[in-house]
């Protein structure tokens, strides 16, 4: 699997802080806008109450002295509030004095004198002031606030908070995502590094200065990629060692996994049967050797998984992919098992194929074999006589061995593979003949 397939290990950091951090500033955008609410609404309350106690302080020294222009610049004072919906004064036996009403209904009075001295409500702030005068209650003033000045301050910061959060959030972000960055770049380097190991691209160290764990890890790394490239270099040149080993042996030879495929060829096995590495490694033994035109009962004991040796058989010119070959192959076979263990101590079992083309050998053999025939037929043709003959100096018979007296001609006959055919010589004819010019007659 690639690298970059993977959720990058800044991008999970980064996510994690985020889950942290993110939570915190949206607690703080709900938490942050309700306190100052709270405390902007205290503080407007704490004006609207100054501001009605400033008034009945003039209403009250008014009233008390019959000064009516008193009594107008408090209550315009407090008319300079553009947030006073209502302003009403009452005297003690709670009659109506003066009333300004900037609301579409009169205000009940009944139910104002009823309510608490502060009461804030969804849309208006209702005060009740009384109004007092060296200790004497000269009557009550009601005043009505909109809360239109604390909903807009509200909004104002509600609109702040947010922008602060989601502000906060992006640059709290990028920071993160840069701290991360820099923390999780040595551990991104091994993790491409080991990528590019598992597909034999490079084996190159990394380059970190710090002094902290991930330090540690990194040089611990390099030491390790330095270690794997001395084995490497010994593994290959020892790699090139047995391939040029494998390709001065004349046999052919077959690696075969148990699964019974074949894991390698060597050059000899390519040479005799002409056809290259890559249309066999890998494929299925059974089906390479039908397409070499293997006997199947040959096929068969080697799927069978035996060891045997010197197994001669015979694959007919026709059946072979051996092109230019008069005669038939014939072939010698020896399969073997491999043992070895790997890394984990484990036995890997395999097997070894040797093939020996050993046409030439066997026709040799079988001109030689030939050849003695024919010296040995000749032999028997050649029977010479030797040595002292014991003849008769009278009827020319010979002795033979066992002491009986044989004709010239039967005993020369029994022991040569000489044949006689009689006539008469020129003297022998005169004798018993007589004088006969055809036979006397000499040839020119």
């Amino acid at each position: 699997m690639r690298a970059d397939t993977l959720y990058s290990l800044k991008t999970k950091f980064t996510a994690l802080s985020l889950l942290i951090v993110v939570p915190v500033i949206f607690i703080f955008m709900i938490y942050y806008p309700k306190q100052l609410s709270i405390i902007f609404e205290d503080a407007l309350l704490e004006r609207y109450t100054e501001q009605a106690m400033a008034a009945s302080f003039g209403l009250a020294v008014g009233l008390s002295t019959e000064n009516y222009t008193l009594i107008r610049e408090g209550v315009a004072q407090v008319k300079r509030n553009k947030e006073l919906l209502y302003i009403i004064i009452l005297d003690t036996l709670s009659d109506v004095i003066a009333v300004d009403n900037r609301t579409e209904y009169f205000p009940d009075v009944v139910f104002l004198r009823n309510l608490p001295r502060i009461q804030v409500e969804s849309s208006i702030v209702r005060l009740r002031q009384p109004i007092i005068f060296e200790g004497n209650l000269l009557g009550e003033l009601l005043l009505g606030f909109s809360t239109n000045e604390i909903d807009e301050r509200l909004g104002e910061i509600r609109q702040l908070s947010y922008l602060i959060g989601f502000s906060s959030v992006i640059l709290i972000s990028f920071l993160i995502w840069i701290m991360t960055s820099k923390l999780t770049e040595p551990l991104v380097k091994i993790a491409h590094a080991a990528v590019s190991f598992s597909k034999d691209e490079a084996y190159e160290t990394i380059e970190v200065n710090t002094k902290d764990e991930i330090g540690v890890l990194t040089r611990t790394f390099n030491a390790m990629v330095g270690k794997l490239n001395d084995k490497t270099s010994a593994l290959l040149e020892s790699k090139r060692f047995n391939e040029d080993l494998l390709a001065t042996i004349p046999s052919a030879l077959v690696t075969i996994d148990n699964s019974f495929r074949v894991v390698s060829v060597n050059k000899s096995f390519c040479r005799l049967f002409q056809v290259l590495p890559n249309t066999v490694e890998g494929h299925v033994l059974q089906q390479v050797l039908e397409n070499l035109g293997f006997p199947q009962e040959t096929i068969q004991s080697i799927l069978y998984g035996k060891e045997f040796y010197d197994v001669e058989i015979r694959l007919p010119v026709n059946q072979s992919t051996m092109e230019n070959q008069p005669d038939d192959i014939i072939l010698r076979l020896t399969l073997t098992s491999i043992v070895r263990h790997s890394v984990s101590s484990e036995q890997l079992k395999s097997m070894l194929l040797i093939i020996d083309d050993i046409s030439s050998d066997i026709k040799a053999e079988e001109e030689r074999i030939k050849l003695i025939q024919e010296l040995n037929v000749s032999t028997t043709k050649i029977n010479t006589l030797s040595g002292l003959l014991p003849i008769c100096a009278s009827c020319k018979k010979i002795r033979d061995d066992q002491g009986g007296w044989n004709v010239l001609e039967q005993y020369i006959h029994d022991h040569s593979e000489a044949k006689f055919s009689h006539s008469l010589c020129p003297d022998c004819a005169s004798k018993f003949v007589g004088d006969l010019p055809s036979i006397n007659k000499k040839s020119p």
